[in-house]
């Protein structure tokens, strides 16, 4: 959790997009959505590593309780 703010190291969503339905997705290059959608969970091992390798880093998290959890 980051409050909202964007990965270093990961492109800023792109604010212009005007994406109301899946279909304008169609016009969009694989690779945007891509960057845009997966660099911040694709990134996630790197910053768990890089806290293991640097003791003064806090990295905490918390359990999750799957059966109160909504989607």
């Amino acid at each position: 959790m980051n409050g909202g703010s964007n990965q270093p190291g990961c492109p800023p969503v792109p604010t212009a997009l005007n994406i109301t339905s899946i279909k304008d997705l169609s016009h969009i290059k694989v690779e945007a959505i891509q960057n845009h959608v997966m660099c911040e969970q694709g990134r996630a091992y790197k910053y768990f590593i890089a806290a293991l390798h640097h003791p003064k880093c806090v990295f905490w998290g918390h359990k999750a309780d799957f059966k109160t959890l909504s989607l």
